[in-house]
Formats: C-alpha cells, structure tokens, sequence
C-alpha cells in the first residue's frame, strides 16, 4: 500500500530523533539498581499479555482471518521484550542460568510469530 501523506514517516523520523538523545541522557542519569512496586504484577502483565497473543493468534487462524499478522506481529514485539527484560534485569548465577533458559522459549514463541506475521506478506502487491 503506497501513500502520498508523508506526516506518518515525518513523525517517526522526529519521534526517532528525539529518542536518541532520550536514551543517552537515560543511559547517564538512570541508577544502576532500583526497588520497585509491583514487580510481580508487571511480569504477571507482560506475561498474561504472551497468552492473549497466543490465543488471539490461534483463533484468528482457526477462522481464516487474515488479521492473525497483526496478533502474530504484537505477539512476537512481547516476547523478545520478555527476553530482554528477562536477561538484562537477572542477577548472576541461577537467575540469570533461569532467565537464559527462558529466553530460548520466547525467542523461539518470537521467531513463531515474526513467520506467521510476515509468510502471507511475501509477493503480495496492494
């Protein structure tokens, strides 16, 4: 699908642009170690958020709905953020030994669903 409105690329190259400078500032100013509240209930969260995917994705492909690529899309951008925030936020030893066993599963649950978005992609003109 081609379109003449530039404004969506406009904005991400600013919001791109703006980001950068964001991360640096964060990377020098941010604590190394922090406590938070309602650690459980955030990964509880992220994880429910894996399971609806899943699901959401399966039923889509039950009913032969071609929106499955966006369930499948959203599905596989949440597991690699479970991956990552798994390994960068473990502790040496067995919680890291826990979250890099983890982290095979849901890349493999990411590299399921980047297929799925993108297979029925290939060699379609709109």
């Amino acid at each position: 699908m081609r379109t003449n409105d530039v404004r969506p690329a406009v904005f991400l190259g600013v919001a791109a642009g703006v980001l950068m400078p964001w991360m640096v500032l964060l990377s020098l100013t941010l604590p190394d170690e922090t406590h938070v509240r309602n650690w459980a209930l955030a990964w509880i969260g992220l994880d429910l958020l894996l399971v609806a995917g899943c699901i959401g994705t399966v039923l889509l492909l039950r009913r032969g709905d071609e929106r499955y690529r966006i369930t499948a899309s959203a599905t596989a951008a949440a597991a690699g953020l479970d991956c990552w925030f798994d390994l960068t936020t473990s502790v040496y030893g067995a919680e890291l030994t826990q979250a890099a066993a983890s982290a095979i599963g849901e890349l493999l649950l990411a590299g399921v669903c980047a297929h799925l978005a993108l297979r029925s992609c290939r060699g379609r003109r709109e």
